[in-house]
């Protein structure tokens, strides 16, 4: 849980997951924003943050049929 935490500010401050979107099996859709955003994920499981209830899902990826992800450009 300390990870999770630990994430979830990383990904507030850098904003470095916002916009990318979880189509789960029931087709509703999840695109990380400033007050939900996707923390990261493991093998079996993804990790969705809700800023306003500072609470961490901890959802099987049986249940996510996609995940897209926005590249981020690095300006130089």
């Amino acid at each position: 849980m300390l990870y999770s935490a630990y994430q979830a500010k990383k990904n507030r401050k850098d904003k470095s997951t916002y916009g990318v979107s979880i189509t789960f099996d029931d087709d509703k859709i999840l695109v990380s924003d400033s007050s939900n955003y996707f923390i990261g994920k493991t093998q079996n499981y993804i990790f969705i943050y809700h800023e306003k209830e500072n609470k961490t899902d901890i959802i099987p990826m049986t249940r996510v049929k996609q995940i897209t992800m926005k590249h981020i450009q690095n300006s130089k």
